[in-house]
């Protein structure tokens, strides 16, 4: 019986507290978490702060339609703060209005008929339209006080023909050159 009785002091632990290799261990691995931890809520504000600031992706739509109105138009003209766009071939006018803290795309397809409106940019701080003989300088100030600029030039429906007959009659040129070097060659 007293070799039982060795053994069992033998295997017996002192299970009373903590090494202090298993404490600098603990603390360590909470040090490490706790660092991980702080750096994903970083990264999460961040990006949620990012993807909450829609002002980028704002400005880019608008630019986008005003651009697309504006090569679709034959006719654009300033009138105090708003800029006209006529398109003949849809029969429409468009107006880009500045009002207050907005910008907007009014629709009429007659002087009796009006076609509705879709709103483009909305708080903004400040705006300014300024024409140089033909050209129209917008600035544009936004809520996050970031300055965007867009030019427009000016078109009349003269100078529109103009260019398109001195378009046809440069195409005429260079295919009677053609037809003319072709008959030489032969």
């Amino acid at each position: 019986m007293m070799k039982i009785q060795g053994k069992k002091l033998v295997t017996k632990k002192n299970s009373k507290g903590f090494t202090l290799l298993e404490l600098t261990i603990s603390l360590f691995l909470l040090l490490i978490l706790s660092l991980l931890l702080t750096l994903i809520l970083q990264t999460t504000i961040k990006t949620s702060r990012n993807f909450l600031d829609f002002t980028n992706y704002e400005y880019a739509l608008a630019h986008k339609k005003i651009l697309e109105i504006y090569n679709d138009s034959s006719k654009v003209e300033r009138e105090s703060n708003f800029v006209m766009m006529t398109n003949k071939d849809k029969k429409e006018e468009v107006k880009l209005v500045f009002q207050g803290d907005r910008v907007y795309i009014a629709k009429q397809k007659s002087k009796d008929f009006y076609a509705g409106y879709i709103l483009l940019l909305k708080k903004l701080k400040s705006y300014s339209i300024e024409q140089d003989e033909d050209m129209i300088h917008i600035t544009l100030r936004d809520r996050e006080d970031k300055e965007r600029n867009l030019y427009l030039k000016l078109k009349t429906e003269e100078k529109n023909k103009k260019e398109s007959e001195e378009k046809d009659t440069d195409k005429n040129n260079d295919k009677q050159s053609t037809n003319t070097r072709e008959s030489k060659n032969d």
